[in-house]
């Protein structure tokens, strides 16, 4: 469970594999998954731990 002022970044669970069956997926969800913790973390925010293996966990330090 997360709480107020958590956000959950999703990244592929197996992105490895998808660099090698897709690489230009692969690509386009780095450069995403970099834009929107870029974003998250110029707000003041930190990736604090994981949930699972497709999440960031991000809180307002």
């Amino acid at each position: 469970p997360v709480g107020a002022g958590t956000v959950l970044v999703a990244v592929p669970a197996d992105i490895e594999g998808l660099r090698g069956s897709d690489p230009g997926t692969a690509k386009a969800w780095r450069l995403a998954v970099r834009e929107v913790l870029g974003g998250l973390m110029a707000e003041g925010r930190a990736v604090t731990g994981f949930c699972g293996k497709s999440y960031y966990v991000v809180e307002q330090e």
